[in-house]
């Protein structure tokens, strides 16, 4: 089982971090997809949220599964908790 763990994209950061403020800029339209890519990430950190989450209940309360089909799911978010990790975006979910 992972050690590591994430919690919702949504989580409530220090005091300090929630006064700071900062301004990306684009150049429309040729900047386009960098800017959807931007503006949608919130949807893309909620949604591996969910699918950790998903994973993590599988692991945690099926009482159908063999101990060979539970070790694979549980490696799968083994193996996306070292993907956000190795793509240094730990700091979304904690």
């Amino acid at each position: 089982m992972s050690e590591y763990s994430i919690g919702p994209p949504w989580a409530d950061p220090d005091q300090e971090e929630r006064n700071m403020k900062a301004t990306l800029e684009y150049t429309l339209p040729e900047e386009r997809t960098e800017f959807e890519q931007a503006a949608k990430a919130w949807r893309i950190s909620l949604a591996i949220w969910e699918y950790d989450n998903w994973l993590r209940s599988i692991v945690k309360y099926n009482e159908t599964m063999t101990d060979e089909q539970i070790d694979i799911y549980d490696l799968c978010r083994e193996r996306l908790h070292d993907i956000i990790i190795e793509n240094n975006c730990t700091e979304v979910f904690e």
